[in-house]
């Protein structure tokens, strides 16, 4: 059973081993990784699909869910107080018995009591907006051991990313680094611009350096509007991207007016 192609996209069969899980995304990450293939949306599309099954595959009781079309989305579930209080909304498992279900929130429960290594990873917004494939360093048991860590684009700030080593349990915690431009509020960008009294008059114009590379020319006039009703500038789609194919943030540029010191400037 193949629920979501996962195998399919890893060029695998259902019995294949872990070793052969790790070798078949190494060579297919390496493949269609957006860097090799200056971003193509297409590719960028294959490779989170290749990251998406490699993340479910080489991890042992998500592979065992998936293998029993158990593959549940614990987004879904409300597993903060798990007992008498446990909720479950927006399921799309379909004819659960209670008991398999209370058996799969039990494996969970035990995961999250168990003694986990932290690890925190402090990335630009640059490489958080690009996404990334980082090789970290842990020490288990006073041995260094490296981790391959896969950050999609746009993940979100503080974002915990569990990866198991052998028996032991990584939670890496994704950071971002300050920024001398943007500000960052959950997928939206933020940033200031100041300009003169005259600008703000007349009209303005100016440019934007964005997190991908590129860059925005600005044109814009309030056209006598009042300082009280100036609002951000809003640039659709252009804050940080959403996983899965969801729509970007937006970014939001403050303007702040430098008013002068006398009517004669």
């Amino acid at each position: 059973m193949d629920p979501k192609g996962y195998y399919k996209i890893l060029n695998l069969n259902t019995k294949c081993t872990e070793k052969e899980i790790e070798d078949s995304y190494c060579e297919q990450a390496i493949k269609y990784h957006p860097d090799k293939n200056q971003g193509k949306e297409e590719m960028v599309r294959k490779f989170q699909a290749i990251s998406e099954a490699y993340e479910t595959l080489k991890d042992k009781k998500r592979r065992e869910d998936y293998d029993s079309g158990l593959n549940l989305n614990l987004n879904h579930l409300n597993l903060n107080n798990l007992g008498s209080n446990t909720t479950i909304k927006n399921t799309r498992l379909i004819r659960l018995s209670e008991g398999i279900l209370n058996t799969i929130i039990d494996r969970y429960k035990k995961d999250d009591n168990c003694n986990c290594i932290n690890a925190s990873i402090k990335m630009s917004l640059e490489q958080i907006h690009k996404g990334a494939n980082r090789i970290e360093t842990v020490q288990i048991n006073n041995k260094a051991h490296l981790i391959n860590v896969i950050i999609e684009p746009g993940c979100p700030e503080n974002h915990e990313i569990r990866v198991n080593k052998g028996d032991v349990p990584v939670l890496f915690t994704v950071t971002s680094k300050p920024h001398h431009i943007f500000k960052r509020k959950g997928h939206d960008l933020y940033m200031n611009k100041t300009m003169s009294l005259r600008e703000y008059i007349n009209g303005f114009e100016f440019v934007v350096p964005l997190l991908d590379g590129k860059k925005k020319k600005i044109e814009h006039s309030y056209g006598g509007t009042t300082l009280e009703q100036l609002k951000p500038l809003k640039l659709a789609k252009c804050g940080m991207p959403r996983g899965h194919g969801g729509t970007p943030g937006d970014m939001y540029i403050n303007i702040a007016v430098k008013l002068p010191r006398t009517l004669k400037q």
